[in-house]
């Protein structure tokens, strides 16, 4: 599941880092994140806190990778940031 995260984040993070959205757009952004990526599968204890933590993370990545372009993060190919990412993500996600 970590790694449907990061690739259902993967658009997303593009547009944040080609026009950096102000708080309300990173809100929407986010929410549309969770909604696509997770669509209620995060069950059990601090369900809405894990999926908002795992909402944190993209939005993170998104501004090292895109905006801040930390090398070598920022030209790291997809395919190699979901396989990483997406097991650091699964952490928070598992209950």
């Amino acid at each position: 599941m970590g790694r449907r995260v990061v690739e259902a984040g993967a658009d997303d993070h593009g547009a944040l880092g080609r026009h950096p959205p102000p708080a309300a757009r990173l809100r929407e952004t986010a929410t549309g994140i969770l909604a696509r990526a997770l669509g209620g599968v995060i069950t059990g204890e601090d369900a809405e806190l894990r999926a908002s933590m795992v909402a944190t993370q993209l939005i993170g990545l998104a501004m090292m990778r895109y905006v801040a372009v930390l090398e070598p993060l920022g030209s790291a190919d997809t395919d190699t940031v979901v396989r990483y990412y997406g097991r650091a993500l699964q952490a928070v996600l598992d209950d």
